[in-house]
């Protein structure tokens, strides 16, 4: 059967935690054969100042914290692998160039996908980071049902909503949309 690719993307913009003025946003994409995708972004996670990363962190309160941040899928009837690959860019959106690049490990807490080592996530992003204000995201491809089913994704920060997707894998070739947007 044909998996049929929907890619849904939805941008909110966070006010409720210390990222005031962040704007998320959250993809995905299942394919047959290729398994199903998750992307997205955060701009505006660093405060910009012509200071260093390294001084801005120790300085700001709206500084992004990788332990903070998952990728809920409560809801999903396609099932999440335990464990995974995720790509993160660390990006200058003055100049559009990716500052610095790292491929980590996720790992699946629940129905949550969570990085694996936070702490790692951050000193890296703090001794590589340089002009970075940004970041975007990419979970490497896990295996897709050939099958009908879900894949309902919600961007997390300080257990508040910030962006959702639902990624429908129909299994038939048809198409249909869902989508769920949390503006906070």
């Amino acid at each position: 059967m044909k998996n049929v690719l929907l890619m849904t993307t939805l941008m909110a913009a966070l006010a409720a935690t210390g990222c005031a003025g962040t704007k998320w946003r959250v993809s995905g994409k299942c394919q047959s054969g290729r398994g199903c995708e998750v992307e997205g972004s955060i701009e505006g996670v660093i405060k910009s100042s012509a200071k260093t990363l390294v001084a801005r962190v120790y300085e700001s309160a709206e500084t992004f914290d990788a332990a903070s941040f998952s990728l809920d899928t409560g809801g999903s009837t396609l099932s999440v692998p335990s464990s995974g690959l995720v790509t993160i860019n660390l990006v200058d959106t003055v100049s559009g160039a990716t500052v610095t690049s790292a491929t980590v490990p996720w790992r699946r807490n629940g129905t949550s996908i969570v990085l694996a080592d936070p702490d790692s996530v951050n000193r890296w992003a703090l001794a590589h980071g340089g002009s970075a204000d940004s970041l975007t995201y990419k979970l490497h491809p896990f295996p897709a049902p050939s099958s009908y089913g879900e894949l309902q994704v919600t961007s997390m920060y300080e257990g508040v909503a910030n962006s959702s997707v639902t990624i429908v894998n129909t299994g038939s070739g048809g198409s249909c949309r869902y989508t769920r947007c949390h503006a906070q």
